[in-house]
This record gives C-alpha cells, sequence and structure tokens, in this order.
C-alpha cells in the first residue's frame, strides 16, 4: 500500500538556510540521539555490536528497531553521509527525523528513495527556489496578513528595564499603535511579566515606518523581524 505524503509550500527558509525539508517516520530514528550516520553504516557494515547498555532497556529496545529496518538505514545513513554537510541538517523528534536542505538533487534523491518512510514534504512553488535561496528574513504569501501587515516583529520583554512603571508606559504607547500594530491584552500581560527569555511570541506591523518608530521607542524590545512579500 502506498504511502500518504502531505505536501506544504515553503514560504521562508528553515533556519534562514534550508529550502527544502522531508519528514521521515523510521522505526528506531530515536538512536541518532547516540550515533551519527556514520557510526550506524560502521555498526551493520562491519558487525560492531550497538547493544553496549544492557541496563538501559528503553534504549535496548530503540537499537532493536533499528537493526529490524537495517536496510533503510543503511540507505539513507550512506546517502548523508556522502553528501556536503554544509547541504543539510537534521531534526529528530522521537521516531520523526526531520531533514533539511537546500540541495534540489539531495531532496530529490531522499524523495524517491524513502517516500514510503515520508509523512510530509515542504518545497518552495515552482520559479520561487532561487528567490528563497538568496532571501533574508522574508516570507513568501499571496496575501498580507490581515491584509495590512508588511513584517512579523518578534518580541524580547526579557531585555526590558525590570521597572513595572517603565514597562507600563511601554505597553501604554504600544496600545496606541494599534491597527497599525497588533497588540492583544495577553501580548501586553506578557511584556509586563516576562523577565526570562522562555517564550517567542510575535506582533504585526504595517509599514516600514511604523516599525522605525517602535525602533526608536523601544529597541530592547525588537527581535527579529520577518518581511513579507507578495508574490
Amino acid at each position: 500500500m502506498s504511502n500518504k505524503i502531505t505536501h506544504k509550500k515553503t514560504t521562508r527558509k528553515f533556519y534562514n538556510k534550508f529550502i527544502y525539508k522531508i519528514q521521515l517516520e523510521i522505526p528506531g530514528a530515536s538512536a541518532l540521539r547516540w550515533y551519527d550516520f556514520p557510526d550506524l553504516i560502521e555498526m551493520f557494515k562491519h558487525g560492531k555490536n550497538p547493544f553496549k547498555f544492557g541496563i538501559y532497556n528503553r534504549r535496548d529496545e530503540i537499537l532493536g528497531h533499528l537493526l529490524e529496518n537495517r536496510q533503510v538505514w543503511l540507505d539513507i545513513s550512506f546517502l548523508l553521509a556522502g553528501a556536503d554537510k554544509k547541504s543539510w541538517q537534521r531534526r529528530l523528534e522521537g521516531d520523526t527525523l526531520d531533514l533539511y536542505t537546500h540541495d534540489k538533487d539531495l531532496f530529490d534523491k531522499i524523495y524517491n528513495g524513502f517516500s514510503k518512510h515520508i509523512k510530509i514534504v515542504y518545497k518552495p512553488e515552482k520559479n520561487l527556489e532561487q528567490d528563497l535561496l538568496d532571501s533574508k528574513n522574508t516570507i513568501y504569501v499571496k496575501k498580507l496578513p490581515h491584509d495590512l501587515y508588511n513584517y512579523k516583529v518578534y518580541l524580547k520583554p526579557h531585555k526590558l528595564s525590570s521597572i513595572t512603571e517603565e514597562r507600563i508606559k511601554l505597553c501604554e504607547y504600544l496600545r496606541k499603535l494599534v491597527p497599525s500594530i497588533t497588540f492583544t491584552p495577553s501580548i501586553e500581560s506578557w511584556i509586563l511579566s516576562t523577565y526570562e527569555n522562555w517564550d517567542r511570541r510575535y506582533i504585526y506591523v504595517d509599514n516600514e515606518q511604523t516599525l522605525l518608530m517602535l525602533n526608536l521607542k523601544s529597541p530592547d524590545l525588537i527581535g527579529k523581524v520577518m518581511n513579507y512579500k507578495l508574490r
């Protein structure tokens, strides 16, 4: 039975570098917490025994899944071990392996070679690949958020003064900017109560002039800025 793959469009670079993402589900993927792909090749090709941790039953169970899927792990390990290390990156969550790349050839080899294990694929629309690669902090969209906002601005309230009165005055200023920005009660509460870097939240900003005003008023609050670009 064929695997159903969900296809999604890449609208901005992953990790500000990669334009393709493939999410695979392969039993034993959690073993990549302890071994890299060249290590797996050594295990399988040269008979090295990965079962070195007998007291860790969960680890032995994961390695058992790895061995049961030996061939697919060998194939993907040889492919990635032979690719330019700067052309791809991985992220792991349970038995889900996310692979990111900006190399179309590598993307095609993963997609065509491991389709039965693929759950989700992200790739740009045709003719948008180079624009994405050349872009910096850009999100390509068919319409602006709320048909108004050109910028997505991440906030850093942990960088603000700890003096409550100053934060209150800043929030009063931000409320007056609505609707040129989005500023909800939950964002206001977050700004007033956050003193450590534990969360990432953002507001929308309508144009460059408003963004400049925010930077002049409170440069410490302004974090990463993403620019929406219509396509």
